[in-house]
């Protein structure tokens, strides 16, 4: 390959072209990127908490962390909201569905429906 590589400039482009279109439509790339969202989406909600906490026990930041929640929490209200529209015609989904956007695994939950093949209508 080394060979290859150094004799034909184009092998590597086409190589990497390949690479990136199987990465696309092969189930286990779509759960690769679902599963790293899926767990940045984690660290992030992680980030918030621990960040929270620190500019409570920081006397002079107080306020910066009632910012803080304020702003997550108008996210999750905005979240909910959108799960009840999607889901209105569904109402015995809703709790699920909504403990799941809440939880921040939405994403990764939905995408490993459909990678598995199960439908749930």
């Amino acid at each position: 390959m080394v060979e290859l590589f150094e004799e034909y400039s184009w092998v590597e482009s086409m190589m990497l072209a390949v690479a990136r279109e199987v990465m696309k439509t092969a189930p286990w790339g779509l759960m690769w990127r679902v599963c790293t969202g899926s767990g940045l989406s984690l660290l992030d909600m992680l980030s918030d908490i621990y960040m929270v906490t620190w500019y409570f026990r920081t006397e002079d930041e107080a306020s910066m962390a009632v910012m803080l929640l304020a702003m997550i929490a108008l996210n999750l209200i905005m979240q909910v909201f959108l799960v009840i529209v999607q889901n209105h015609k569904k109402p015995s989904k809703l709790p699920k569905e909504i403990l799941i956007a809440l939880s921040g695994l939405k994403p990764g939950y939905d995408a490993a429906r459909v990678v598995s093949g199960s439908k749930e209508e």
